[in-house]
């Protein structure tokens, strides 16, 4: 190694003075350590790179893109393996929705059944009982139907039922998805309407002030609508509460969320038009109800 030192093509590596040569031999015949030694890793490799600039520049550009495609392929992949598995387990909730309809409720009064004249309470009571034991397994189907029957129950005039199945729909959900989960979101909506039958207007805009508060700030597209449908139902009963100062700036938040996600022309839009111009009317603002 040190007659390859000394013949060494970089200056830098070679002895920098015959001396040092010297010095070196004279360890080498005392059997001491030299300087004098193979080059190292790094070194090889900053040679070989230097060497084959170009075609290490292009294979590693071959490799980035290969890594790009594949991501990309990979990514694709796992979004529509996603896409399918939401489409099976939606196909499976509706197909269980429309076999429960058919058999628990509207197949009770079918030949061969004890009763011909059963009522349509009676069919659904019976019916709306085994939800919780026969979709044990399968939350999300547990949790639309429980979710059909509160909306049922509210509409028959029977809220402690209805707040019942809500919150059976809402404790299934929370075994396969949060608080977050947009159904769940839509029930702790709904619950409204059981409360217009059981609570007075204050209670119930305090409700819709506390959901507006637990939810904080909207992240997607759907919760910001869910927020406009909040406000909209707040500025709805403050001004039929005869508060409509109040009224109006929930009611121009909501209309300005719809408007931005949906247009003008969908029905929640039109309708929150139609509530900021009473409004308006009310207050005076003449030009603006006429808009």
């Amino acid at each position: 190694w040190i007659v390859m030192k000394a013949m060494e093509k970089e200056r830098e590596l070679r002895y920098e003075s015959a001396n040092a040569l010297a010095i070196d031999v004279q360890c080498f015949l005392d059997h001491q350590p030299i300087r004098a030694s193979p080059p190292s890793t790094a070194y090889l490799v900053r040679k070989f790179v230097r060497r084959h600039r170009v075609g290490l520049g292009m294979a590693a550009m071959l490799v980035a893109m290969l890594v790009a495609a594949s991501t990309v392929s990979i990514g694709q992949a796992l979004r529509a393996n996603a896409a399918a598995k939401r489409a099976t387990a939606a196909e499976k909730v509706a197909k269980a929705t429309v076999e429960f309809f058919e058999e628990d409720i509207l197949g009770q009064s079918t030949p061969g059944k004890q009763r011909h004249d059963i009522t349509l309470r009676e069919a659904i009571d019976r019916a709306a009982a085994g939800i919780g034991t026969r979709f044990a397994n399968q939350p999300q189907v547990k949790a639309r139907l429980a979710r059909v029957v509160a909306s049922t129950y509210t509409d028959l005039g029977r809220p402690a039922e209805g707040a019942r199945f809500a919150k059976m729909a809402l404790d299934a959900i929370l075994t396969y998805a949060d608080e977050t989960d947009r159904i769940y979101r839509e029930i702790e909506i709904d619950r409204v309407r059981q409360m217009n039958l059981t609570h007075g207007r204050d209670e119930r805009i305090t409700y819709l002030k506390e959901l507006l508060k637990k939810w904080g700030q909207p992240r997607h597209a759907n919760d910001q609508l869910q927020i406009a449908r909040v406000e909209q139902t707040i500025g709805n009963e403050l001004e039929k509460g005869g508060f409509p100062e109040e009224a109006l700036p929930y009611l121009t938040r909501s209309g300005e969320i719809v408007l931005e996600h949906l247009g003008e022309e969908c029905e929640q839009f039109q309708h929150n038009r139609y509530l900021r111009a009473a409004v308006n009317q009310r207050l005076g603002n003449l030009d603006e109800a006429e808009r």
